[in-house]
């Protein structure tokens, strides 16, 4: 599991992710320094172009799609 959170994010505090990445070493946390809750899903910010790089990283992924 990858797990991608901003660390400004007023809604879910981002070290509940850090909490479960510790618990859980097979997973992956992805800080995005300075971003809130909703920036990684709103297309044309930094954090979008961050998640789709790191889907395309994930074993399987199609290359350029």
């Amino acid at each position: 599991m990858v797990l991608l959170h901003g660390t400004q994010d007023g809604q879910v505090p981002f070290d509940r992710s850090e909490r479960w990445c510790a618990r859980r070493p097979a997973d992956r946390l992805v800080p995005l320094p300075g971003t809130g809750h909703y920036a990684p899903i709103t297309p044309g910010t930094p954090a979008f172009a961050r998640l789709l790089a790191t889907v395309r990283e994930l074993p399987g992924a199609v290359p350029g799609e």
